[in-house]
């Protein structure tokens, strides 16, 4: 699997405002999953859900690999594709 495969470029977040984990990854899944530009038909709830299960993860394990980057992560049972956003 390439990354373009799964990275739309309406999913890429150019400038991120926020810098906190858990701010950063409700803003990755709200600009990139969640927003109607992007094609989407997912509500509040699923955002919701979506950084609930990516919180669940990193509890397990951070996906924080060094510098500030990060590889964050996590099955949804309703979606049977893989899909990504990708944040600066």
């Amino acid at each position: 699997m390439k990354l373009v495969e799964i990275l739309d470029p309406g999913r890429i977040v150019h400038r991120l405002t926020t810098n906190t984990r858990d701010e950063v990854l409700r803003e990755l899944v709200h600009n990139g999953f969640v927003q109607v530009q992007n094609n989407t038909e997912r509500g509040t709830a699923d955002e919701d859900r979506i950084v609930s299960v990516l919180l669940e993860r990193e509890r397990m394990q951070s996906t924080g690999i060094k510098d500030g980057l990060a590889i964050p992560h996590g099955k949804l049972e309703r979606l049977d594709t893989t899909i990504a956003a990708f944040g600066v």
